[in-house]
């Protein structure tokens, strides 16, 4: 490419950026400005959100063009293809309306959504995404510019409205629902891997627009759309429309998606987690032989296992925790790296009730090896003996990677 070329080249870049920038700056200041119209209305979000519904009004398609236009046609594209102009900075992509596929649905695997379903994505946004919420706009523009939103597929005018999908009950979480659901879970391993998304299918997959697709991270407590256990239910049990992730209805039992839901929650800080709620019912699982209530407020404590030029470490390497709380060892950089304890340092008596608390143990006292980058373990210590309990990383123990664990 000739000189001219290339600096015509970077012009356009920089030009595209700047204009996603401005982008982004003027849907912050209209969300400002439509927030403030609210306080002046004296109504919080919630409040405004009570006013009236989108069950109650009837949409105008026109008035959703002039919402769209306003609000989503920097990202969505005019033509509702997902090719706005600030599309090609945006991870993940923005949804292409055409095709009449949605994710996050309370309804059956390739079903269309309710319109109330949209109705909180477009309210709630989307997490860790570049799709923001938009709280401020009044219930009778959200309608509006589903109405118009739909007019992109010809799906909203041919298909039958699908039944939803209502969460049954949830169960009582339980130490045996965790294992039950760990065991399921073996269903989404291909994919999510230790639930960090890290599934030996998880480089190849792919969306049904052709876009590279991550699975979920699931230790961190959250997903684009999940806050709490029903959500998650929802997820497994509908799937996400133009995904490799398929709906489990009618595969698995209701008490089994509840089960996975449990064991999902028990590996990071979900909001209703099995390890913080710990409610009494939380029993050890039969097969430690070990029976009684778990402490109630027991937490789970992030240890970094680390390794660089700086050198090898565990981040904190010392820890003090009580009776019933669990550390997850996650691999950050420089694998291979794995957690064996001391059997000398430990309270005597205290091994075998380790062992059986340790996950996917590969010998005594042994964890298993991680490899990847977000490889995770976890080491309860429900029903552990106080005392010191000192660990080290096998791979690097003659580089200094050792800790200890305080259990009061």
């Amino acid at each position: 490419m000739p000189l001219w070329g290339v600096v015509v080249c970077g012009i356009r870049i920089a030009l595209s950026r700047v204009n996603y920038v401005v982008i982004r700056v003027r849907m912050t200041a209209e969300l400002v400005a439509a927030v403030k119209r609210i306080a002046r209305a004296g109504l919080t979000y919630a409040a405004a959100a009570q006013v009236t519904t989108p069950h109650t009004l009837t949409p105008d398609q026109q008035a959703g063009k002039a919402v769209y236009t306003r609000y989503c046609t920097q990202c969505h594209g005019a033509r509702g293809d997902g090719n706005g102009e600030a599309a090609p900075f945006t991870t993940p992509r923005p949804r292409d309306f055409r095709q009449g596929l949605f994710k996050f649905r309370s309804t059956p695997p390739g079903a269309l959504p309710l319109v109330s379903d949209l109705d909180r994505t477009i309210r709630s946004g989307l997490y860790a995404t570049s799709m923001p919420p938009f709280p401020g706009l009044d219930p009778r523009a959200r309608l509006d510019v589903i109405a118009y939103i739909q007019t992109f597929s010809r799906r909203w005018r041919t298909d039958t409205p699908a039944t939803p999908i209502a969460p049954t009950p949830e169960p009582t979480p339980t130490r045996e629902s965790v294992a039950r659901g760990e065991t399921l879970f073996a269903k989404c391993a291909l994919c999510h891997g230790n639930g960090s998304g890290n599934g030996t299918m998880a480089n190849a997959l792919v969306d049904s627009w052709g876009y590279r697709i991550r699975p979920a991270d699931l230790t961190r407590g959250r997903t684009k759309s999940a806050v709490e256990g029903k959500d998650l239910y929802l997820r497994i049990m509908t799937g996400l429309n133009g995904t490799p992730m398929p709906g489990w209805v009618g595969e698995i039992a209701s008490d089994q998606a509840w089960d996975i839901v449990h064991y999902v929650e028990s590996l990071g800080p979900w909001k209703q987690s099995t390890v913080r709620l710990g409610a009494d019912s939380l029993t050890q699982a039969a097969s430690t032989g070990v029976t009684g209530p778990m402490r109630a407020n027991a937490i789970t404590i992030p240890v970094q296992m680390i390794g660089s030029v700086a050198g090898y470490r565990f981040e904190p390497d010392s820890i003090t925790i009580r009776v019933g709380d669990a550390v997850r060892f996650v691999s950050d950089s420089g694998g291979p790296h794995n957690v064996t304890f001391w059997p000398d340092s430990i309270p005597g008596g205290a091994e075998s009730q380790l062992q059986r608390n340790m996950m996917n143990t590969s010998g005594p006292l042994t964890g298993p090896m991680l490899v990847k980058a977000g490889d995770a373990t976890i080491v309860s210590f429900a029903h552990a003996t106080p005392g010191v309990y000192k660990f080290y990383c096998m791979p690097h123990v003659a580089r200094g990677m050792r800790g200890k664990i305080v259990v009061q």
